[in-house]
């Protein structure tokens, strides 16, 4: 399983957390390159010997696209800290990190040399892993702070979200934004949006309910939008604004005037994005 290159080097089993992390990658096949030159420590371009053994290495993953190059912590020539790469620093199809993640391992240039990560364990403190100054999200620690949902509830439970998005030119950030709200649990998300998007959205947005907006030419909202937005806000938890409105006139208008509005203390937790940002 594990081999050499003929330019020379010595031949070392895999200590036992590295070799479970190996096989916790599930790769069944036996073509694996586990290169471990440098650590997080590098600080010089490689050069000599090394580079070339990082050259025949390359070289012979385009020969063998069955490879598997596995990073032992960290592709050598990788910046644990920065991200940034040594120009010979190997594609990695998985990396077993030591101990902890590293930041450069989702930092680009990097992140794309670096696969699937895997963390393995060398038995380090509690305590010391307890004062890194950064923390790694996973899908299993998300899942973790999730509340339970009461078995009584109903779709008024979780939050209702008023979304004010879209246009002709970018139809699609109001589906975007819709379903985002819907994907983390909103409990009922309701579109602004003229008739002429709401008539194009409506097939694809089943869970969402609508408030026709006026529109003065087809696609185009019209001055009295954002009245009969500012009555809808009792109704709702979140204001979420922006998302594809465009540039033109009439939305930087509509922007302006729920931003501005005399009576700012009645607006629900605001979500500014994409054009309402350019807006300001």
């Amino acid at each position: 399983m594990w081999g050499k290159y003929s330019i020379g080097g010595q031949l070392l089993p895999p200590p036992g957390s590295i070799s479970q992390g190996v096989q916790g990658i599930g790769i069944q096949d036996q073509r694996r390159q586990l290169p471990s030159l440098f650590g997080t420590g590098t600080a010089r371009p490689f050069s000599g010997n090394v580079l070339s053994v990082l050259d025949r290495v390359n070289k012979a993953k385009k020969k063998r696209p069955r490879w598997r190059i596995i990073a032992l912590d960290l592709p050598s020539g990788l910046n644990a800290d920065s991200g940034a790469v040594d120009p010979a620093t190997l594609y990695a199809g998985y990396t077993i990190t030591l101990g902890c993640p590293k930041p450069g391992l989702f930092n680009f240039p990097g992140a794309e040399r670096v696969g699937k990560i895997t963390v393995a364990d060398i038995g380090m403190p509690e305590n010391l892993a307890g004062e890194a100054t950064s923390e790694y999200l996973t899908g299993e620690w998300v899942r973790s702070v999730l509340p339970e949902r009461p078995l009584q509830a109903n779709k008024g439970s979780f939050g209702r979200v008023l979304v004010v998005a879209g246009s002709m030119k970018y139809i699609g950030a109001a589906y975007l934004a819709c379903s985002g709200a819907i994907r983390v649990g909103v409990g009922l998300v309701t579109l602004a949006a003229t008739p002429t998007l709401q008539s194009i959205l409506a097939s694809k947005l089943t869970e969402v309910t609508y408030l026709p907006l006026p529109e003065s030419r087809p696609g185009a909202v019209s001055p009295e939008a954002a009245r009969l937005i500012s009555q809808q806000y009792e109704s709702y938890n979140v204001l979420l604004l922006g998302c594809g409105m465009g540039q033109s006139q009439a939305a930087v208008k509509l922007v302006r005037s729920i931003l501005l509005a005399k009576q700012r203390g009645e607006l629900p937790a605001l979500v500014l994005d994409a054009d309402a940002l350019n807006t300001l």
